[in-house]
């Protein structure tokens, strides 16, 4: 091969490199996001189911009972939905562009 053919090569491995480096980093960061966001509505979401169980007056009142039932269980689905569901499309996802980008390489 030509020393500029060669070169060329470098740099076109290097930039590929760098662009699956940066897209796994997006992947990561936003799986590390679902987390903490699954987490928050899991606290929120029992923190209403608590609220609702310890005050009589919520107990008495069968409206705003349903209400924070209602309430806690799409809170804590959400959450479910965000750790289980996402993550696996996200690694999917990644997964895939790693293995395109190997498709992709022609040498010229």
């Amino acid at each position: 091969m030509l020393p500029e053919k060669t070169g060329k090569i470098e740099i076109i491995k290097e930039l590929i490199n760098k662009n699956i480096k940066r897209e796994i980093d997006n992947t990561l960061k936003e799986n590390r996001r679902n987390k903490r966001a699954a987490g928050i509505l899991t606290l929120l979401g029992m923190a209403v189911f608590s609220v609702s169980n310890i005050f009589p007056y919520f107990k008495d009142n069968r409206a705003l009972n349903e209400l924070f039932v209602i309430v806690t269980w799409v809170l804590v689905w959400r959450a479910v939905e965000l750790f289980f569901f996402n993550r696996n499309s996200l690694k999917t996802r990644r997964l895939v562009q790693i293995y395109t980008a190997e498709y992709k390489v022609k040498k010229v």
